[in-house]
């Protein structure tokens, strides 16, 4: 949108640009231009199962769609991120590659696509905290079908009683 200011013996035109955020389900390898607006639902430190070495942050994300992706960052950009994503908080994030997922390691069981936090990525906590994005997101299954999950990598199946 255009704003004209009248002032005296002086007009000016100022272009206000609205940032256009992208929905999780809209992302791709393909490109790497991508400006999100996501609640941080998760964070914790991923390490390797057998040697405990610290691979980095891991971090759950959703959007005002209820739409959900994995994100991580590498361990040496630890201190840059570590102090800014709080979880809870919503956030602006771009500068960040997108990946298909491969391996067995999935904290969401849909989803293709993981988001790589890089050195240039930018991270910045939204003025307005009381966006209408979910900080949670739950797929619940019967309860008779927990025991096929069992010994089953992709699945992070819990219990609530």
């Amino acid at each position: 949108s255009n704003i004209i200011c009248f002032l005296p013996q002086f007009t000016a035109s100022i272009t206000v640009t609205q940032v256009r955020y992208a929905l999780l389900r809209q992302l791709t390898p393909s490109r790497d231009r991508w400006h999100l607006k996501v609640h941080l639902s998760r964070k914790w430190t991923a390490r390797n199962f057998t040697s405990k070495e610290v691979w980095g942050p891991d971090m759950l994300l959703i959007d005002e769609n209820e739409d959900q992706i994995h994100a991580v960052a590498p361990r040496d950009l630890i201190p840059l991120f570590n102090n800014i994503l709080t979880e809870g908080d919503i956030f602006h994030v771009k500068k960040f590659n997108v990946f298909k997922i491969n391996g067995t390691y999935r904290p969401i069981i849909d989803g293709e696509y993981k988001i790589y936090f890089k050195n240039d990525t930018i991270v910045k906590r939204s003025d307005d905290q009381t966006l209408p994005i979910p900080l949670y997101k739950f797929s619940f299954i019967e309860f008779n079908k927990i025991p096929n999950r069992y010994n089953q990598p992709k699945y992070l199946t819990g219990i609530h009683y």
